[in-house]
């Protein structure tokens, strides 16, 4: 009988939402939103790169690209790259509040009474 509730109890189901918030937060933070920032015409600019490894440089496939002209050139016009933790911060946070509110209401609801003699399978 406690075999049954554990596999269909409330712990293993709000331990799995936990695992994977956690698998998922795991792979928000490996892979986060990456910006790069260019300087065009005097004025800094930055735009979107995506998702990316966190080891990555998304600006170096660009500064490849400009190979052909010097290198203080190059640099001039790719400044550098970074994170948008803003983004990246409301990202975990949405992923927390959806798993809490997932294990507040899914771990809350009441089982199914199970009547003597029958399977609860």
């Amino acid at each position: 009988m406690d075999t049954v509730n554990n596999v269909l109890g409330k712990k293993d189901l709000s331990s799995k939402i936990i695992m994977a918030a956690g698998a998922i937060l795991f792979l928000m933070i490996l892979f986060p939103p990456k910006v790069v920032s260019k300087n065009f015409l005097g004025q800094r600019v930055s735009e979107s790169a995506g998702y990316q490894f966190i080891l990555s440089d998304p600006a170096g496939t660009q500064k490849a690209v400009a190979a052909g002209m010097p290198q203080e050139i190059a640099n001039a016009m790719f400044s550098g790259t970074g994170v948008e933790y803003g983004k990246l911060f409301l990202q975990l946070i949405v992923v927390i509040g959806v798993a809490g509110a997932a294990v507040k209401f899914l771990g809350s609801q009441p089982s199914p009474p199970v009547e003597a003699g029958t399977s609860a399978l």
